[in-house]
């Protein structure tokens, strides 16, 4: 079915509207994306007539939109919201997993027990099937199961982006950033 890009603003408008505004907190800033995801559909239906499922494609479109705004106007965390040295030489591993455990704890225990023995604490696959008394195939499935859980939950509160041997966040959510202050 071919598409035209005003008769599908007119019909999704409040839908892609709603879903920017609980993204993006400041009015201005997600009218602004709001336009730039008009121009977007726009452009890409002067070349394209077809999209197979369009409901999917619009979210696309927002959630790109939303991260390419957020990474235009910076909003990094600063590292003094955390408290860490000035130095990543200084900074051990366990000191990294201070901000990486608030989000871990939103994990089910299942779960995130295996990941932070493995990759926190340093144990060995066949030792944390041991310790939890499941098998090391089952270990191995709940560790690579917690890690894409944890990195989904650090999807939903903002985006991660390595630049040169840093690894910056930009948290894009109210409630992630309150949580992490926390941790």
């Amino acid at each position: 079915m071919k598409h035209n890009a005003f008769d599908i603003w007119n019909e999704h408008e409040s839908m892609l509207r709603n879903y920017i505004r609980r993204r993006v907190t400041d009015p201005a800033d997600a009218e602004d994306v709001l336009h730039t995801v008009l121009l977007k559909i726009h452009r890409y239906f002067e070349s394209n007539s077809d999209v197979a499922n369009l409901r999917a494609w619009l979210y696309q479109v927002c959630y790109h939109a939303v991260i390419d705004h957020y990474k235009q106007h910076s909003r990094f965390l600063e590292l003094s919201d955390y408290d860490l040295p000035a130095s990543h030489s200084e900074v051990p591993a366990d000191k990294a997993a201070e901000w990486i455990e608030p989000l871990l704890a939103q994990l089910p225990e299942e779960y995130a027990g295996p990941l932070k023995m493995a990759d926190i604490d340093g144990w060995k696959q066949q030792d944390i099937a041991d310790r939890k008394s499941i098998s090391l195939t089952a270990a191995k499935s709940r560790i690579q199961r917690a890690r894409k859980k944890l990195k989904d939950k650090f999807d939903e509160c903002g985006i991660i982006e390595k630049e040169g041997n840093e690894i910056l966040f930009t948290v894009t959510k109210p409630c992630c950033k309150n949580l992490l202050q926390k941790g």
